[in-house]
């Protein structure tokens, strides 16, 4: 019965050690742009930002509290675009209203 305790008491220890992370020294390609995936390719869509408040609001306040627009700079908001559309599955064509419409209220 000891020698079964200390058998599960190895397997234990060694399951909670830190795993070894693999590092990427240089990168022989550039990274895929987000923001090609995210909007719709330049003059196809018109940017509304009376459509473009309403896909925010809906969306984006379904998950947490809106934000006051102008707390953020137009460079920030960039940022919070990018991650932000596409976990909120925005599509491209309503991704080019909420652009307008935050950068527009954004911080200038």
């Amino acid at each position: 019965m000891k020698h079964l305790v200390f058998i599960y008491l190895i397997f234990g220890l060694s399951a909670c050690q830190k795993k070894a992370m693999p590092t990427i020294t240089e990168r022989k390609a550039s990274p895929p742009s987000k923001i090609a995936a995210i909007y719709p390719p330049a003059g196809t869509v018109v940017p509304d930002t009376l459509t473009g408040k309403s896909v925010f609001v809906n969306r984006c306040g379904r998950c947490h509290g809106l934000p006051d627009l102008a707390n953020y700079t137009t460079k920030k908001w960039e940022g919070i675009l990018e991650s932000m559309i596409p976990r909120a599955r925005i599509e491209q064509q309503n991704a080019v209203h909420v652009r307008a419409y935050v950068m527009a209220n954004a911080y200038k």
